[in-house]
């Protein structure tokens, strides 16, 4: 038997005579069959495209919006967390918003401007906008005016829904608006390219960025690489850094190990003049995780003998290749689910 529907997650999109509209259709599908009641269907989808609540000009191009905010206040869409998490950054916005003059759950007029002084105030961003000369849009022509005298409008937009706008020569006042946070265009979070996600000391203690985003690269199928190095504590003259992208990554539990490159083994990886390839037999492999572990082994592939195991712990940075979080469009779930891998008893 199917679960039920649940109506309640549309509610605060859909108009309510639309939920109603919805629910006789399933209802009366559920005991009679669908197919009488496809013209009811086919009704409350056409309400439901063409209401209102759906026409809406506020949206970001490229992956870049952070917040769609309701006059109410409530989210929308996106994360508070990850846009003042943008603003912390010193991000640019780029905001845009909606006003309905007469209450008809329609845009009259909507705006976009930059976000140019930004100020965070209990758990909202407030951002105050370009001073502009007042203008005058006329319904009758459609078209948009200056009027005879000058005046200045200077603007503060929140994420609470608030509109505070004040002209030149008059006092504030308060509107409640539909807003669009986005990130500005000059903004390079959007860009694919490599970026240190996650770096921990040789014991595996965090040192830089979020371990849980490096899971969630991994789950996105994001390209890895790491780096570590050294400094010799007798010669510290001899250092040596290395870079390399793993060909097998396993999340376990809390922690996420990565195996390297195999690769014939050199006579030196710290003397630069002894930078040669040994026996070509005898190949290198490594094994690091994110509690800081790294294991070493050389192993002869014409006879499959370990010819040398070194165990060490290393302090390693972990990069992924893609977007910055914030821009992140796919949300990443876990891989590890009741039945994701079984036995074929009959491939035995």
């Amino acid at each position: 038997m199917p679960p039920p529907i649940r109506l309640h997650t549309f509610q605060r999109a859909i108009p309510p005579f639309l939920i109603r509209c919805m629910a006789r259709f399933i209802g009366r599908a559920a005991r009679t069959g669908a197919g009488r009641f496809k013209p009811l269907l086919c009704l409350c989808v056409g309400l439901v495209v063409s209401s209102p609540s759906f026409a809406s000009s506020l949206h970001c191009e490229n992956g870049k919006q952070l917040a769609l905010i309701s006059p109410s206040g409530k989210l929308q869409q996106g994360s508070l967390d990850r846009l003042l998490g943008a603003y912390r950054r010193g991000e640019r916005f780029r905001l845009g918003w909606e006003l309905d003059f007469d209450g008809d759950s329609k845009s009259d007029i909507t705006h976009w401007a930059d976000g140019l002084f930004l100020t965070e105030f209990k758990g909202h961003l407030f951002a105050q906008l370009p001073t502009i000369e007042r203008q005058r849009p006329l319904d009758e022509t459609g078209a948009i005016e200056f009027p005879v005298s000058t005046q200045r409008w200077s603007g503060l937009i929140g994420t609470d829904g608030s509109l505070v706008g004040r002209f030149s020569d008059s006092q504030p006042t308060r509107s409640k608006v539909k807003s669009v946070w986005c990130l500005a265009d000059d903004s390079r979070a959007c860009e694919h390219r490599w970026r240190l996600v996650y770096k921990h000391d040789r014991n595996g203690t965090p040192l830089l960025g979020d371990k849980e985003k490096l899971f969630d690269a991994v789950r996105l199928g994001r390209s890895l690489r790491l780096n570590w190095g050294l400094q010799s504590p007798r010669d510290p003259s001899i250092t040596v850094e290395h870079v390399a992208e793993p060909v097998f990554v396993t999340i376990t539990g809390e922690e996420l190990a990565a195996q390297l490159p195999e690769h014939i083994a050199q006579e030196s990886y710290a003397n630069a003049a002894k930078a040669r390839f040994q026996d070509p037999a005898v190949l290198w492999r490594g094994l690091m995780s994110t509690s800081g572990t790294f294991d070493a082994a050389w192993v002869n592939r014409s006879s499959g003998e370990l010819i040398r195991r070194s165990p060490q712990r290393a302090s390693i940075g972990w990069y992924a290749y893609g977007p910055d979080s914030l821009c992140e469009a796919d949300h990443a779930t876990s891989l590890a689910v009741p039945g994701g891998v079984v036995r074929d008893v009959q491939a035995e």
